[in-house]
């Protein structure tokens, strides 16, 4: 395959392809360049659900309206949007969904001049809008597999405290049940002592 190249158009709606349950993740692409939205949404569809927003006001009303935004695994946006900039979409993003994977898309190819806001919004990686889809395609897939990688380590980390949850549970029921049982001798002591000091008392009389 050649390499993707994009031309400005006019502005479109949110777009979802709808949810198809045998593909396993969502991407959202946000972009105000309607042929960009079209090229990367007919690229990944095959292998994801796919919205299209036509900038970062629109995807975010529509992110703040989903039921389950955090099933949006990543997000590809353009750096340069009227309305909302990428960076300023994405730190709106953040306290929504702050696992979900934050991909860049640029024209410019001079990465450190802009690094500062781009560490800001905490994007996974920035990639150049003109590039070889089969390259594309291995660093989104590189992507989801690190959101995959960390969705099992939260997981694994909630099981983790959900076990030592248990386990403190046990713990503090199996003291409690020893502590009445402390109890329940030191009882039973004080009632041998008695017993014992009135059979004393009577073998004096």
């Amino acid at each position: 395959m050649g390499i993707l190249n994009f031309k400005k158009q006019g502005a479109m709606a949110v777009k979802n392809d709808g949810n198809n349950t045998s593909k396993k993740h969502t991407i959202m692409i946000v972009d105000d360049e309607v042929n960009q939205l079209s090229s990367l949404s007919s690229l990944l569809s095959g292998e994801y659900n796919v919205i299209t927003a036509p900038g970062g006001i629109e995807a975010l009303q529509y992110i703040q309206q989903m039921e389950r935004p955090q099933d949006i695994s990543l997000i590809i946006s353009d750096l340069k949007m009227p309305g909302l900039t990428s960076v300023q979409f994405f730190e709106k993003v953040i306290p929504i969904i702050p696992k979900t994977i934050r991909i860049m898309l640029t024209a410019y190819t001079d990465p450190p001049a802009f690094m500062d806001s781009i560490n800001k919004a905490k994007v996974y990686e920035l990639l150049k809008k003109s590039f070889d889809p089969e390259g594309f395609l291995r660093s989104i897939r590189k992507a989801i597999q690190s959101a995959e990688q960390q969705k099992q380590k939260d997981g694994e980390n909630q099981l983790l405290k959900q076990e030592n949850k248990n386990l403190k549970n046990t713990v503090e029921e199996l003291t409690k049940k020893l502590e009445e049982k402390e109890k329940d001798l030191t009882r039973i002591y004080d009632l041998t002592d008695r017993i014992a000091g009135r059979k004393e008392e009577q073998a004096h009389e």
